[in-house]
């Protein structure tokens, strides 16, 4: 059985050294530069949050003659065949050095050796990247009507159409797919009081490859084990949705030959458009529902600051 790499401290390590359900998908949250803020909150605990060897939207195959539709994906991420979770250990738990079947050899670091990644730091491609993971929960702002300043957040809402036909509405859900140094270590450093990340509300924004965050003080209704958190266990429940298994989907010898490898087939064929944009896990999720004034986030900002140097002070 693959054993993932947990917690943003094995993140860190490792970053030093170098199931969807068939019924509901969660979309990947990319954060371009320049492009924000964006709210969530985060519920994967940070000892609990899956990190692995990704191929960042490496280049597909030619459209199939099998597939049916037209929007063929010309670039998808992968989890790497390679990566330390399908290595079999010993009975003391040392890497052997033996992978399980159908891993060990990866096709895109195959493929793609030697081949140089353009941009700002030229790069072989088929060099994968140390990505960790984790849930959130997309959040939106709520206004006072009269002053147009934010006085607390909301979830955002998203549809599952339940295995009856019904349509029930469920918090939105995103994956965070970050590097731990320029990501997930600032967040850590963020939390320079402590406690429990899923009880705060966070206020991400990006400048170039450059993360800042804001983070909101406790909420005294909204965490794990209250009775509003089962919202989101209930969610989960529901749908079936899990991000590991999500993350074993994305190295899977399926994964593979439906995106890269050439001739081959994945079981059960391709489908058309609508179910490549279901499995499109690195498609952008829509985070910008109710933005506030860009003034009114300024002032929050800025009042947040203030209060927690004061704080910080005392």
């Amino acid at each position: 059985m693959p054993n993932i790499s947990k917690g943003t401290k094995v993140a860190g390590e490792v970053a030093e050294e170098h199931r969807s359900s068939a019924f509901y998908r969660v979309k990947t949250m990319v954060m371009k530069d320049g492009e924000g803020p964006w709210y969530v909150r985060i519920i994967t605990p940070f000892d609990q949050m899956p990190s692995a060897d990704t191929h960042m939207f490496c280049e597909t195959k030619p459209k199939p003659p099998e597939y049916k539709g037209s929007n063929w994906q010309k670039a998808m991420f992968a989890v790497c065949q390679n990566d330390r979770m399908f290595e079999i250990l010993d009975a003391n738990d040392k890497r052997t050095g033996v992978y399980e079947d159908g891993y060990g050899d990866c096709y895109v670091h195959n493929r793609d050796r030697g081949k140089i990644r353009e941009g700002k730091f030229p790069r072989d491609k088929s060099l994968p990247d140390w990505q960790t993971y984790a849930l959130a929960v997309v959040r939106e702002p709520v206004l006072d009507q009269a002053t147009g300043r934010v006085r607390g957040y909301k979830d955002a809402e998203d549809e599952f159409k339940a295995e009856d036909g019904t349509l029930k509405k469920i918090p939105k859900f995103v994956i965070l797919s970050q590097k731990h140094r320029n990501f997930w270590s600032g967040l850590e450093a963020a939390l320079f009081d402590g406690g429990s990340l899923a009880a705060r509300d966070i206020r991400v924004t990006r400048k170039e490859n450059d993360y800042s965050f804001a983070v909101a003080d406790p909420d005294p209704a909204l965490y794990p084990g209250s009775a509003a958190w089962a919202r989101y266990t209930d969610a989960l429940e529901l749908t079936g949705y899990d991000l590991d298994e999500e993350i074993l989907k994305w190295a899977s010898p399926d994964w593979y030959k439906r995106w890269f490898i050439e001739g081959a087939v994945p079981e059960g064929g391709y489908g058309g458009d609508e179910e490549a944009a279901e499995e499109t896990a690195a498609g952008t999720a829509d985070v910008g529902a109710a933005r506030p004034d860009p003034a009114a986030v300024s002032d929050f900002a800025a009042r947040l600051q203030e209060a927690r140097s004061g704080a910080s002070s005392s």
